[in-house]
């Protein structure tokens, strides 16, 4: 019952980055790929630059990162329905990782390979849902910082 209002509220966080991302930079077009299957792994925005570089943005929107500045870090995800487990997002392939929060009204910009080589020196953490339960670790934005991988703070 939740995925829906999960989703939307995902939806709105992608659009949040895309529209900032769109107007601090006219040397990239940002494109949603995030329906796309061939993108699943990859991002939810794709930037093309004037090269044609093109670097992969995962868009996440967290509603507790103000209050606990941890950047949750997904390992594994278990579907109880299906008696499925799943990749984690740290096991997908992303350049950049962004996290709104909307609390603050903040987008958190991560260097994703700084995150995913780093993520296990967080704290890990087994949270049940009643769908699912994640297999995760929480590392905190102070830590990424420390190692290089808080590219930028953008206030919207």
């Amino acid at each position: 019952s939740n995925f829906y209002s999960d989703l939307a509220q995902a939806k709105e966080a992608e659009d949040i980055v895309l529209n900032v991302f769109s107007t601090m930079s006219d040397k990239y077009n940002f494109i949603p790929v995030g329906d796309n299957p061939a993108y699943y792994y990859k991002g939810d925005i794709l930037a093309i630059g004037e090269d044609g570089r093109e670097i992969c943005i995962e868009v996440k929107d967290d509603s507790r990162i103000a209050d606990t500045s941890n950047v949750l870090c997904e390992d594994e995800v278990y579907y109880k329905s299906c008696d499925y487990y799943g990749k984690g997002n740290m096991q997908s392939n992303y350049d950049v990782y962004c996290i709104v929060s909307r609390q603050e009204q903040k987008i958190y910009v991560i260097d994703f390979d700084i995150l995913r080589k780093n993520y296990r020196k967080g704290e890990f953490r087994e949270i049940q849902h009643p769908q699912q339960t994640t297999y995760c670790y929480l590392l905190n934005l102070g830590t990424i910082k420390r190692l290089g991988g808080l590219i930028a703070t953008i206030h919207y």
